[in-house]
C-alpha cells in the first residue's frame, strides 16, 4: 500500500510516544549540513531571530530540509561564547530535524509539504 507525501514525512519527524524505545538522539554523520545548520543559527542569533526556522539544503549534492527552533533562552554568548556549546549540544538545543531529499524531483513540494507538517504537529502538540 502506497502512502501519500505528507503522511509518510508526518510519520517520519513525528515524536516517539511513551510506548516507544527511548533511543540516544542520533543525527545523521554528514558534517555539510551541520555547519550549514550552525552558520544559520548563528547568523539568527546575531539578528535576534527567535522561533521555528526552515532552510533549504542544496550543498554539493546534498539535498535536503532542516527545521529547527531557536526559543527566548539561547543566547550567542552561551552558543559561541568563550564557554559555548558543542555542535550536539547545540543540535539538541535547537531540536533539529534534518530531511534528505533528491535533488531537482520536487523539491520545492517536498519542503511545503515537511514544513506544513511540521507546523501542525507543533500546534497540535501546543507549539512545541
Amino acid at each position: 500500500m502506497s502512502c501519500s507525501w505528507s503522511s509518510n514525512i508526518a510519520r517520519f519527524i513525528r515524536p516517539l510516544s511513551h510506548g516507544e524505545p527511548q533511543c540516544p538522539r542520533r543525527y545523521p554523520h554528514n558534517i555539510i549540513w551541520k555547519r550549514a545548520v550552525v552558520q544559520a543559527v548563528e547568523r539568527d542569533l546575531t539578528y535576534g531571530i527567535q522561533g521555528r526556522r526552515f532552510m533549504r539544503l542544496d550543498d554539493l549534492g546534498l539535498g535536503g530540509m532542516v527545521m529547527y527552533d531557536i526559543d527566548e533562552s539561547l543566547e550567542w554568548d552561551a552558543v559561541f561564547g568563550k564557554v559555548g556549546m558543542s555542535v550536539e549540544e547545540l543540535l539538541d538545543a535547537i531540536r533539529v530535524q534534518m530531511i534528505y531529499v533528491p535533488l531537482y524531483a520536487c523539491t520545492s513540494f517536498v519542503v511545503r509539504t515537511s514544513s506544513l507538517v511540521w507546523q501542525r504537529r507543533g500546534t497540535d502538540q501546543g507549539g512545541k
